[in-house]
């Protein structure tokens, strides 16, 4: 571990060598029950490079009262013209939806990519994961009229293992729509649909409400249907409230967690969670 970061920090000194900024965040969490009592405590240490133009690079090391350091975050950006080449570990997503996409690819392994900018909205990217088995993904991100339209493909050992399309737009509401076609030796697995509808609204300057409905489907199978209904409130950045329920109809099964994130001092927050598998409260403090 310690030789990989030496490693990193090698690779991502030239995005350092500017200006950078650190930050120092220290968790301590409490959890209390009836039945039982936790006590953990952990912390982060993140290296950001500043605003260099065509150059990024962040660095992102955790710790625990064990005092065991692992590298959580690793990234690196270059931009040239049209060009983007960027790497790392844990810092690649794709895909809109926050919580079900079935369109989404992403990897806490080590990973490259590469996207071209054919405009400002229209860009294709490839990208390949460095551990595991070789895998490599291409996508595709065009707006056609009013709609944004996603695609990709993902390929790993000779073999075709998803295609996705997904869709963005807004009426009246945001929404997403992706579906997904999973292969294996060429021949159909499975097929999957996902929906998104989200969308905030200010109330005067102080006052911001947010609502999120996702839901993800297995049509043609009938054995995966879940839904997740979620509402959040939050006034200025002193206080932050969300609640959630997650539903799945098929198994008949519903639940809810909440939280609750007070920020009275810059920098210093006070996290309260609460669900329906844990009778106790969760308590955080960072800074």
């Amino acid at each position: 571990m310690r030789r990989k970061i030496l490693i990193l920090i090698v690779v991502l000194f030239p995005t350092f060598i500017f200006a950078v900024s650190v930050d120092l965040s220290l968790t301590n969490n409490f959890y209390y029950s009836p039945f039982k009592y936790e006590n953990s405590f952990s912390g982060s240490l993140n290296f950001q490079s500043e605003e260099i133009k065509n150059l990024k690079g962040s660095l992102k090391l955790t710790f625990d009262e064990q005092a065991k350091l692992d590298l959580e975050q690793a990234l690196f950006k270059v931009r040239f013209d049209k060009h983007q080449l960027s790497g790392g570990k844990n810092d690649f997503k794709w895909g809109s939806a926050l919580y079900y996409d079935v369109a989404v690819f992403q990897t806490e392994d080590w990973f490259v990519s590469y996207n071209y900018q054919f405009d400002f909205l229209n860009y294709l990217e490839v990208a390949t994961i460095l551990e595991n088995q070789p895998t490599v993904a291409i996508r595709s991100y065009n707006p056609i009229g009013p709609v944004d339209l996603e695609s990709s493909l993902i390929y790993s050992n000779g073999d075709i293992l998803s295609l996705t399309l997904g869709f963005q737009h807004s009426f009246f509401i945001n929404y997403y729509l992706a579906t997904s076609l999973d292969l294996i030796n060429g021949d159909y697995k499975d097929w999957t649909i996902s929906l998104a509808l989200f969308d905030f609204y200010s109330l005067g300057y102080t006052h911001m409400v947010n609502f999120r409905v996702e839901s993800v489907i297995k049509p043609l199978k009938n054995n995966l249907f879940l839904v997740l209904p979620e509402v959040g409130y939050s006034y200025k950045n002193l206080v932050a409230l969300n609640l959630a329920f997650p539903i799945n109809i098929y198994a008949k099964e519903f639940s809810f967690s909440s939280s609750v994130v007070v920020s009275l001092i810059k920098d210093f927050k006070f996290i309260f969670t609460f669900d329906d598998k844990k009778s106790g409260i969760t308590l955080s403090w960072s800074f």
